[in-house]
């Protein structure tokens, strides 16, 4: 459960960035007269951050992994004053240590209470809403009549239904048809349906609620401006009039049910409505494989591990029957490691450090692995193995045991 959660954590970070960036650029295609479609495509990339723990590696990535490392070292340090020395150490520090390494191990089940809560809670609105729905009048094809809804709303994530007020005027019913036929054609609903899951396991994160409402909000706008390349011009104030005439009985809040929001903004929008520059969408186009590029990708972490790789430290190699092996430990003096053990393993582990007495605990970038050393005199460290993640290491290598010595070299 805790490893589960660090990735939530490590994706949320991510898609947060990716949030505050996209809200710019959605901002910047507002001010240049850009098709809402392409709002509502570059929204829907945060929650793909959200979902996909990582991405092809390019030098143009824009988001950066958190560095989870001192929520980790912080409770393996308690774990090892624990086992070790605790018995006879009680320090304000060390109970402030046990506190927070409790907070952590609480931590992913307030989350997963969190999601069971929030579906629960959408689930029971979503049968409420569905027990009224039942009462309806079948007009034609997937049209349906109710008089429980003031509205129009488009329901089900496949076999979808249309159902509209009853008493809704003739010509107001030929616009609001178009207006959820047009989500239906753009697969809204289940681009919303997959949005809310999301957003349920990121329930936590403010910017991800503000990211979901902000697709639905490009969503309804770009099914505004679907309806009005269909509609004469002189048609846009009587389409505007049936939004505001949908919506004087107020807006309902149901997460999988397509209704009308944000209609004050999207009055104003048709009121307003120019077409689109053949300029303004060439320059969206370029800005959204950019935006795509920079957002949708993992920076190279051969970088980062170039940059340890070439930095001076300390080295420890492993030792084996009197025999230097390839196996090494380098510490640098920024509290960052990087273990190399395997040359044929695509994957290298560097990440931070901390010291607690004789022992020494490392702990990957990506929070995957960690490692604990127990320091032997003043040049030796002893691999641990009970203590640490498993070492897989290609057949052709030599594994590593509990108890291997790695000793300090100076020729580096």
């Amino acid at each position: 459960m805790k490893g589960i959660f660090s990735i939530v954590l490590s994706m949320s970070y991510q898609a947060s960035i990716a949030i505050m960036i996209v809200l710019v650029v959605q901002w910047l295609f507002r001010l240049w007269n850009v098709p809402s479609k392409y709002g509502c495509i570059i929204g829907i990339f945060p929650f793909l951050r959200m979902v996909i723990p990582s991405f092809w590696k390019t030098t143009f990535s824009l988001i950066r992994k958190p560095n989870f490392i001192s929520l980790y070292t912080q409770r393996s340090m308690n774990q090892v004053n624990e086992i070790y020395q605790s018995n006879y150490i009680e320090t304000q520090n060390m109970q402030s240590h046990l506190s927070q390494g409790e907070l952590w191990n609480i931590l992913p089940w307030i989350w997963l209470f969190g999601i069971i809560g929030i579906l629960g809670y959408s689930l029971i609105r979503l049968m409420q809403l569905k027990k009224k729905l039942d009462c309806n009048i079948w007009i034609r094809d997937n049209i349906y009549y109710v008089d429980e809804i003031p509205n129009a709303l488009v329901w089900g994530i496949r076999n979808h239904k249309i159902y509209v007020y009853s008493q809704i005027p003739e010509k107001e019913l030929e616009y609001v048809l178009l207006h959820e036929n047009a989500h239906i054609q753009r697969k809204d609903p289940m681009i919303k349906f997959a949005a809310f899951l999301i957003v349920c396991i990121h329930w936590f994160n403010p910017l991800a609620w503000i990211a979901y409402r902000q697709l639905q909000h490009y969503m309804e706008l770009s099914c505004d401006e679907v309806v009005l390349k269909k509609l004469d011009h002189w048609d846009y104030k009587e389409y505007a009039k049936t939004l505001f005439n949908r919506s004087v009985c107020g807006q309902r809040k149901i997460p999988l049910a397509f209704g009308e929001i944000y209609i004050k903004q999207r009055i104003k929008n048709i009121v307003h409505y120019k077409k689109p520059t053949g300029i303004g969408v060439g320059l969206a186009i370029v800005i959204l494989i950019g935006v795509g590029i920079t957002l949708l990708t993992d920076p190279m972490t051969e970088m980062i591990q170039n940059e340890i790789l070439e930095s001076r430290g300390k080295n420890y190699y492993l030792v084996k029957g009197g025999e230097e092996r390839e196996a090494y430990l380098r510490l640098l003096d920024n509290n960052q490691f990087l273990f190399c053990y395997d040359p044929w393993n695509s994957y290298l582990p560097y990440g931070g450090y901390q010291q607690v007495d004789n022992k020494l605990i490392a702990y990957t970038h990506d929070g995957r692995y960690h490692y604990v050393f127990e320091k032997v005199g003043t040049d030796t460290l002893k691999f641990i193995q009970q203590d640490s993640s498993k070492i897989t290491v290609s057949e052709t290598v030599q594994s590593i045991m509990d108890g291997d010595r790695f000793i300090h070299s100076t020729g580096y």
